[in-house]
Order: structure tokens, then C-alpha cells, then sequence
């Protein structure tokens, strides 16, 4: 991914590091002004009292595209803040981010690559403009399949950067500075609850509003970084094996990596489609992990949703269903007509619960948003 990098180990110098990045800045301002675009399935520009959920502050802002203009200095500071918390906003930071990762990202890469062998450098190449290829078409139309690519990419993109940056010779180089921020900075977006509320609506049918249930912790921080891992190693090998002319690893990467790489990135995916969904009959609850088929909580049987602290005692009758996640908790307090199949260590059993808890992203957006719908919340 070495734009504007040739594939010899140049020296660097103070002229080239400016250039360099000037160019990087060059690159977000042009892009921000780009993909100024509003964001699918979010309030549109002008609507008052739009909540950005839970993701960031957590405070109500007008999500217009210009800052809102006011003669008093720290409302100015307070609208400012609040427009750059936006949905839009926030989205098209990481459009900007992703386009720059070429130039914000590509030296580093290159330099390591160096390295390497011709045919190595060469597949390190491919696979790098590939998994930014794939995550441009995941920034730009946000969708379920794209949001699960990037929760792969951008870990393994900051993987690699800090690889190659322990690869250097000289450790205080502009480009593993640079490399090292750029690649932070593309995480923490990608990991933005608002990118993942904007991806789930992409597949949003009609007067749908789609809000991700988040992932359980004990997944997190264990099982998911592992299937990560798979699905770019089980990737790579191969083609990177048989690159260093290792036959022998390289039909193992191909007839068993590639199809634990599938594997893996399919159990991703189903972290990518667990959420609440708000129909004009009532809402559906879809997770896999949980219960066996979409459940439809049709109007007329909820009574009232709440919002609970993630550390409130769940009483009889009620089915939780957040997997030890805490944050965002709500709860559907139903009349006892939903018959809901729960599945639990491969056992199927129907439940008919007087209500149910869940953690999604963007609780407050969904609590405004439930009224407009004729649901009670409390």
C-alpha cells in the first residue's frame, strides 16, 4: 500500500516528511468535502432533538451539515461539539480515515515490505490494496456483510502496522508515527456503535429502524479476537507460503486455512446481524445466538419499555437475553401472549415470558424513537 513509496529502502529526510504529510492532510480535507453525504437510515438533516444513542456523550444534537450559528462563545464551543458527535459526522470520519490509510499507513507497510523477497512483497501487496479495497466498498454503502469485513480488517490492519513498525530500524520514524496514529485512529471508528447502527440499516426494509444488540463480553475479549486471527491467517498463508516456495505449508493454507478463514468470518457475521428492529406491528427481536427464529412482539402485547441499569436484578418471569453484556439495557415488559423459542446449549425450549431484557446500541434513539411508533416507555 506504499502510495507515493518506491519499493527501495530510501532515506528519509525532513523534506520527505513534510511532504508526505502535507499530503495526508490534503487528502482527509479533500475527502471530508467528498463524502459530505447524509447517512442511510439515520434522521435526516434539520430534524430536532436527534439523539446519537450511547455511543459518544450520549446527548441530544441537531444533526444539520453546518454548525449552528450562535453569537454566545461557549454555546459556539457546546454546538460545535455536538455537531462533530453527529451520526453524519462521525460516519464521514471514517470515510476520510479510510481513504487516507494509502498515505497515512502505506509507508510503514511498504517499508517493512522491503524486506521481503519479490514474490513476498508482491503478495503482501495484494492482500493489503484488497483489504482496502473491500473496506472502501464497506465505508461507502454501509452494510451487515461490510461491518463485519472491517471488525476483521482493521484489527489486522493495526496488527500489521505495529509488526512493521517493531521491524524498523530506526524506532522515532516519521512513517511508524504516522502508521501507528492512522491505524488507531481507523480501529476506533470501525468500533463506533454509530458505524454499526449505520450498517444494520442498510438492509432495513420500508419503515424499518434496526438497533445492533451488543456483543456478550465473554465473547469480546476471547472467541472473537481468536476467529479473527483465523480468518486472516487461514487467508494468508497460503498464498504467502507458497511465496516463499514452502509447498508443503502452502497446501495446508489452501486446503485447511481457507476454509477455517470461512468458517471464522461466518461466526463473525452472525455478531453482525443480532439486532432489535422496530416494524410498523411492533418489534422483532433477531439473534441467533439466543432464539431460534425471529420473534415478532406485535404491539398491542407490550405494555411498556423501560430502561434499567445493566446491573439491576432480572425478576421471575423475566427472560434475559444479553449474555452477560450490561450496557444499553432495556426492558420489554410483554402480557404473556409472545411465545419465543429460546435456544440454549443446543436445547430448544418455548417460553411465553412476561418480559424479556436486552443490551443494544443506541438505547436513547431507540426510547425516543419507540413513541413515534405508539409503543409506552417508561
Amino acid at each position: 500500500m506504499g502510495v507515493g513509496v518506491t519499493g527501495t529502502g530510501s532515506s528519509t529526510n525532513t523534506n520527505e516528511a513534510s511532504a508526505t504529510a502535507a499530503t495526508a492532510i490534503t487528502a482527509l480535507i479533500t475527502t471530508a468535502t467528498v463524502f459530505a453525504a447524509p447517512v442511510h437510515a439515520l434522521p435526516p438533516p434539520g430534524s430536532k432533538g436527534v439523539s446519537t444513542g450511547e455511543a459518544g456523550a450520549g446527548m441530544l444534537i441537531t444533526a444539520n451539515s453546518t454548525v449552528p450559528s450562535t453569537t454566545c462563545p461557549s454555546a459556539r464551543l457546546l454546538a460545535m461539539g455536538n455537531w462533530l458527535r453527529s451520526p453524519r459526522v462521525r460516519l464521514n470520519k471514517l470515510r476520510v480515515f479510510w481513504v487516507a490509510v494509502p498515505v497515512l499507513v502505506g509507508p510503514l507497510f511498504n517499508s517493512a515490505l522491503n524486506s521481503q523477497t519479490s514474490a513476498g512483497k508482491l503478495v503482501g501487496l495484494v492482500f493489503l490494496w484488497i483489504a482496502w479495497g473491500i473496506g472502501l466498498v464497506g465505508v461507502l454503502t454501509p452494510r451487515p456483510a461490510g461491518l463485519t469485513a472491517l471488525r476483521i480488517i482493521a484489527p489486522a490492519l493495526l496488527v500489521v502496522a505495529i509488526i512493521s513498525a517493531a521491524s524498523c530500524p530506526a524506532p522515532a520514524d516519521w512513517k511508524i508515527i504516522i502508521g501507528l496514529i492512522g491505524a488507531l485512529a481507523v480501529v476506533g471508528l470501525v468500533t463506533d456503535p454509530t458505524f454499526a447502527r449505520t450498517a444494520v440499516n442498510g438492509v432495513a426494509y420500508g419503515d424499518e429502524s434496526r438497533y445492533p444488540l451488543r456483543t456478550p463480553p465473554g465473547l469480546f475479549f476471547g472467541p472473537v479476537p481468536l476467529a479473527r486471527a483465523v480468518a486472516v491467517i487461514g487467508l494468508v498463508s497460503g498464498p504467502w507460503a507458497l511465496a516463499a516456495n514452502n509447498y508443503a505449508l502452502a497446501v495446508v493454507g489452501f486446503v485447511v486455512g481457507i476454509p477455517l478463514a470461512l468458517g471464522a468470518a461466518r461466526i463473525l457475521h452472525t455478531l453482525s446481524r443480532r439486532w432489535l428492529v422496530l416494524v410498523p406491528a411492533g418489534v422483532v427481536l433477531v439473534d441467533s445466538l439466543t432464539i431460534a427464529d425471529p420473534v415478532l412482539m406485535v404491539r398491542r402485547h407490550i405494555r411498556v419499555v423501560r430502561k434499567v441499569p445493566g446491573t439491576a436484578t432480572v425478576s421471575a418471569g423475566t427472560l434475559d437475553l444479553r449474555l452477560g453484556a450490561s450496557w444499553g439495557t432495556i426492558r420489554v415488559e410483554l402480557d404473556g401472549e409472545t411465545d419465543l423459542v429460546r435456544t440454549r446449549r443446543g436445547e430448544s425450549k418455548t417460553l411465553r415470558p412476561h418480559s424479556l431484557v436486552v443490551a443494544i446500541n443506541g438505547r436513547r434513539a431507540l426510547l425516543t424513537d419507540l413513541p413515534h411508533r405508539r409503543i409506552t416507555v417508561a
